[in-house]
């Protein structure tokens, strides 16, 4: 009997309620925190090189088109030259309009690639504002699991008291009979 009220006893004391409760669980969330985070990274590592590979796409199409547009005014001008046209005004408006043609499919390009950059960058911030939610979240039930935990445990030393006072006077009543049974 001696021993269960040791056993009671020691399992009353101790470290506090929360504290067990907090690190019962905290291997368990800093595990979830961890994968949250690895997954974070590589997703946002895989928009980083799709960004990069986007850029050079954009590049070669750039090249692509300077090329083509240097290409058509070279033979506009051979043909005009050919004509004896070099000086006219025909020729100087087609190569003008193939020149405002170049520029445009510049434009049209940089400004594909500029949206198509921004929503690359606007996965990433969504990516990054879900990691930090997400932390928040298991922050949160973390919480919520250790007072849970804590409160179980606090019933549990309740209970081990209400055990440990029916023990104490279940022992004393039975001393007390048996010294005046016995006499003492």
């Amino acid at each position: 009997m001696a021993q269960t009220l040791e056993r009671l006893m020691g399992r009353m004391g101790g470290d506090s309620a929360y504290n067990q409760a907090l690190r019962r669980y905290q291997s368990v969330y800093d595990q979830r925190r961890l994968a949250a985070k690895q997954a974070y990274e590589t997703t946002d590592a895989s928009l980083a090189r799709e960004l990069a590979g986007l850029r050079d796409t954009y590049d070669q199409q750039r090249a692509k088109s300077a090329g083509d547009t240097a290409q058509a005014y070279s033979q506009a001008d051979r043909q005009a030259l050919s004509r004896g046209m070099q000086r006219s005004s025909y020729t100087g408006a087609t190569l003008g309009n193939i020149s405002l043609s170049g520029v445009a499919d510049q434009r049209r390009i940089d400004e594909s690639q500029r949206k198509h950059e921004g929503d690359i960058a606007s996965q990433r911030t969504l990516l990054s504002s879900q990691l930090s939610q997400q932390l928040r979240q298991y922050d949160a039930d973390q919480q919520n699991d250790a007072l849970a935990y804590a409160d179980e445990l606090r019933r549990e030393q309740q209970q081990y008291q209400l055990q440990l006072q029916q023990m104490q006077m279940d022992y004393y009543m039975w001393k007390s009979e048996f010294d005046a049974k016995y006499g003492a």
